[in-house]
């Protein structure tokens, strides 16, 4: 039991520390889908194939999961549509 406790928090403490990581992250890809003047689905489609897989690695992954849900609302939040 103690050590399911643990994994927890350990799990919980490595998604904390991501948070800012992938909080940077989205930001910088709406930047540049703003920049690019592009759709996201666009924007994904003009991209290369290793510029989707390291995108695939920094979001897709499962073990940020919740950092990158997280710093999605946290960007939503502070930069509202118009």
């Amino acid at each position: 039991m103690n050590y399911i406790l643990w994994a927890v928090l350990g799990y919980a403490v490595i998604n904390l520390i991501f948070l800012p990581v992938q909080y940077l992250y989205v930001r910088g890809m709406e930047d540049e889908q703003k920049r690019l003047n592009k759709k996201q689905g666009k924007m994904y489609d003009d991209m290369e194939a290793g510029e989707l897989v390291l995108h695939y690695g920094a979001q897709g992954n499962m073990l940020f999961l919740p950092a990158n849900v997280l710093a999605g609302f946290i960007y939503k939040i502070r930069h509202p549509k118009n």
